[in-house]
């Protein structure tokens, strides 16, 4: 007759253990914006970036994306282009 093993889990197994490991980004890198994704898409874009408001000059800018368009949008005053 065959013997058979039984298999039996290590005695630390239950143990969890801190393998946690932070990856941090190169110092260069800049996540992809809405824009940037759009160009790659072939969307019809006029700006990748944007540095800060031409109405207001104000650096609190962001995107959002409206009827198939992406458009840059200041949070101080409102204007978008």
């Amino acid at each position: 007759m065959a013997r058979i093993d039984r298999i039996v889990p290590r005695p630390d197994y239950l143990t969890a253990t801190n393998r946690s490991c932070r990856i941090f980004p190169r110092e260069n890198y800049h996540p992809p914006t809405l824009h940037t994704q759009m160009l790659y898409s072939g969307g019809r874009i006029k700006s990748v970036e944007a540095d800060w408001c031409p109405i207001c000059h104000h650096r609190d800018i962001g995107e959002r994306e409206a009827v198939g368009c992406v458009l840059w949008h200041c949070n101080v005053c409102g204007h978008e282009w």
